[in-house]
């Protein structure tokens, strides 16, 4: 039982091994308090700031808070509305007709819905800047500020893509398709620095195909004003002609499949991205069988291994089947030459996005904090290690204020890739 008890103890050491930066929440007093939480990024057009009152079962928005954003000691914007979001929106509506009776009818309009509690700042600021926001509520008053830190310059990124055929696809996951990167960027300045790395995807397939054009619906005629039109308006045509009439082909294109976001990157194996998790090697003890799932799912992470050096991380972005083998020859007759065939099937476009931010240290150990709690140990081990023990930079009352810092780099996997051809009848 000591031995048990041992393992446990070391887990909840080092799940909370940040510990002397947090400041523990007083539970029993919570009902009511205002909260900021803000995540500011530097030179952005927009922010946003929410704003509520702490309770037992969830936040409750403030919806009528006054927010003051000064930089550098100087008030430059109050925001007193929350912020609104303005779309294009379908219904069905239930109306009387005095032949038909009750009947469902189809409108549509221009929509207005406000977020509750959601503030919109649209001052920019800048690197090294001083941000404070004051947010008021009635009788409360809540502060924080933080510096804007400095900017990660010219990173270097470098990939790899990797595609498996079908028939080289096997059981495992490492044998599907997948985009090895390398970024490394060179440590901002010589003091403790922290950061965060994310990477999003746009994805989208483009169908490119021979289509007819139909003159009667231009109010089209004669042989010549139709051939006029095609070869002033549209992509590559093609005629098929006879004696007092013209067929019209034309080269069209459609986006038929897309999407983009987050992804969830793997980076095992890199010790500057794994930080804080275990890194045990050969057999397994106790304590990796407790703590091998608080991952690093904010990706966040500090300068230890690379201090006023050059940072090198590795990840992974797993793509299965997202690219066929290859694609149909379509059926066409003699009317298309080999060339213009080559210009149709699916066109695929794949590109990534690496993030990379510097982040304030209060951010990183708020984030580290939201790895454990989200982690299966935590609900295991909270009985011994007491509630989780969130940092806080807010003054007067609960929440975390935060300005980052953003340096973007995209990099193109596939640029209107077309799978070759199957050798087929047609070719």
């Amino acid at each position: 039982m000591k031995r048990i008890l041992f393992i446990l103890s070391a887990a909840a050491i080092l799940l909370f091994q940040s510990c002397e930066h947090n400041i523990d929440a007083d539970l029993e007093n919570l009902e009511g308090v205002l909260c900021l939480n803000a995540f500011l990024i530097t030179d952005s057009d927009t922010n946003f700031v929410h704003v509520s009152l702490t309770s037992r079962t969830k936040p409750v928005p403030v919806p009528n808070a006054r927010i003051e954003l000064s930089v550098n000691g100087n008030l430059v914007e109050t925001v007193t509305d929350c912020y609104k979001i303005t779309y294009k929106a379908r219904w069905q509506e239930e109306v009387y007709d005095d032949d038909w009776g009750w009947m469902w009818i189809e409108k549509s309009g221009i929509c207005t819905d406000t977020i509750f509690g959601t503030y919109m700042l649209t001052s920019k600021f800048n690197v090294g800047d001083k941000v404070r926001v004051d947010v008021y509520s009635g009788s409360q008053h809540v502060w924080a500020e933080d510096v804007a830190p400095q900017k990660i310059e010219n990173p270097a990124v470098s990939h790899t893509y990797t595609h498996r055929t079908m028939k080289e696809i096997g059981a495992l996951l490492e044998d599907h398709d997948r985009v090895s990167l390398d970024v490394r960027f060179d440590d901002i300045s010589a003091d403790a620095n922290y950061y965060r790395m994310a990477i999003y995807s746009n994805y989208y397939v483009e169908n490119k195909s021979f289509t007819m054009l139909f003159p009667e619906e231009l109010d089209l005629h004669s042989k010549n004003e139709i051939m006029d039109y095609a070869r002033k308006n549209l992509n590559h045509p093609v005629f098929n002609e006879f004696d007092d009439t013209v067929e019209v082909f034309y080269l069209a294109s459609d986006l038929f499949d897309g999407w983009s976001g987050y992804e969830d990157y793997s980076y095992r194996g890199n010790l500057i991205l794994s930080e804080g998790e275990p890194q045990s090697s050969g057999e397994s003890t106790d304590l990796d069988a407790l703590i091998t799932d608080v991952e690093n799912t904010f990706r966040v992470f500090s300068d230890n291994l690379f201090s006023n050096s050059t940072a090198r991380l590795t990840a992974t972005v797993w793509c299965n089947g997202m690219i066929p083998d290859n694609i149909n020859r379509p059926p066409y007759d003699d009317l298309f030459t080999d060339e213009e065939l080559n210009m149709v099937g699916d066109y695929y476009n794949w590109h990534l996005t690496v993030k990379l931010q510097s982040i304030s240290e209060q951010q990183y150990y708020y984030l580290r904090a939201m790895n454990a709690i989200t982690s299966s140990s935590y609900d295991e081990m909270s009985n011994l290690s007491g509630a989780m023990k969130i940092p806080t930079n807010v003054h007067g009352g609960s929440g975390n204020f935060c300005v980052t810092t953003t340096t973007i780099v995209k990099v193109p996997i596939l640029d209107n890739y077309r799978p070759p051809f199957y050798d087929t009848i047609y070719k």
